[in-house]
This record gives C-alpha cells, structure tokens and sequence, in this order.
C-alpha cells in the first residue's frame, strides 16, 4: 500500500479499479490512521457507470445477434471487440454467452411456456427479455444449444492458454462465432 497523495490517486483510485485499468488492491491507499485505508475517487467517477453499462450492452448486443442468427451482425461485433482486447476481455464474453445458452438450455426444458413470467423466474432473466429466448430457441434445438455450450467451454479453456497454442483472442472469438452458426 502506498501513502495517500493527490498525485497517487490520480492515476489509481477506485474509478480505475471498476473499469479494470488497475486491480482494486492497487487503489488502496494508507492514512494516517492505523487500520484505515482509503480507496480514493475523483470526477471521473461519474463516467464509470456509463463505460460499464457500454461493455454490458456491447455483450448483449452479441447475445442478441446470435439469438435471431445474424451473422454480419455477430461478426461485426467480434470484429469490434477484437480491436479492442482490454475493453472486451473473452473470459467476460465467454461466461456472458455461456449463460446466456445455459438459460436456453433451460428454457427448452420447460413443458410449460405459455406464462412470460414464470418462463422468466424459472430461467433467471426479467420477463423483458423472455421474448429473445422464444426466438433463440426457434433457432437453435436442444441438441445445438449443448453443441454450443460445448463450443464456449472449450473457447474458454483455449482462452486460458490450454491448446491453444499461438492462437490470439480474434481468432478465438471467430472461431467461436463460426461454430455457433455451424
């Protein structure tokens, strides 16, 4: 931990620990007080919540082009993500997409689908977005869902570093992209 000083938590405070510039450990500064850190914050707070929701809805906007199977759609947003690595890390994406078909998993279990918010609890979404999920499953069987879940464990892992060999994250996220449609 370093000592409080504006010059230090200028560049590490806790707005740069939520974007993901710098881990949270790094933000934590001591005070004169024994036993009391402080994770400082400054002006660019305030813009933390909209580059947050940006890279949740740059997520969603994925999930939601390969649930009506656009592919050009799909594509241009891989290729978007890929010129931007830091900002749209693939273990995020991954586990974000992962869910996403776990859920249609489930959601092709169920007998009965004719409540919207029932369909919804039973899933784990808000009832908003129960109408992606009908579609979704129009468009991708069961058995392909578990292909696909499939696909992004083994994304995952190569993600890691795990067979990948000199694989990079755009070729990564192609590669899954490719194997969702296919």
């Amino acid at each position: 931990m370093r000592s409080l000083n504006q010059e230090n938590f200028a560049k590490k405070n806790i707005y740069h620990a939520l974007i993901g510039q710098v881990p949270l450990s790094e933000a934590i500064y001591e005070s004169e007080f024994p036993y009391f850190h402080i994770c400082p914050s400054d002006n660019n707070l305030s813009g933390a919540e909209i580059e947050l929701v940006s890279l949740f809805a740059r997520e969603s906007k994925l999930k939601s082009a390969l649930a009506i199977r656009n592919q050009e759609k799909a594509y241009e947003i891989i290729y978007h993500f890929a010129q931007n690595p830091k900002d749209n890390p693939i273990v995020v994406i991954t586990g974000q997409l992962f869910s996403f078909f776990s859920q249609l998993l489930q959601f092709h279990g169920l007998k009965d689908r004719s409540n919207k918010r029932e369909v919804a609890a039973k899933i784990g979404v808000n009832p908003y977005f129960v109408d992606e999920y009908f579609t979704a499953a129009r468009n991708y069987p069961m058995r392909k869902v578990s292909q696909i879940i499939q696909v992004l464990r083994d994304i995952d892992v190569k993600s890691k570093g795990v067979g990948a060999g000199s694989m990079k994250e755009d070729d990564l996220l192609k590669e899954l992209v490719y194997k969702i449609f296919n």
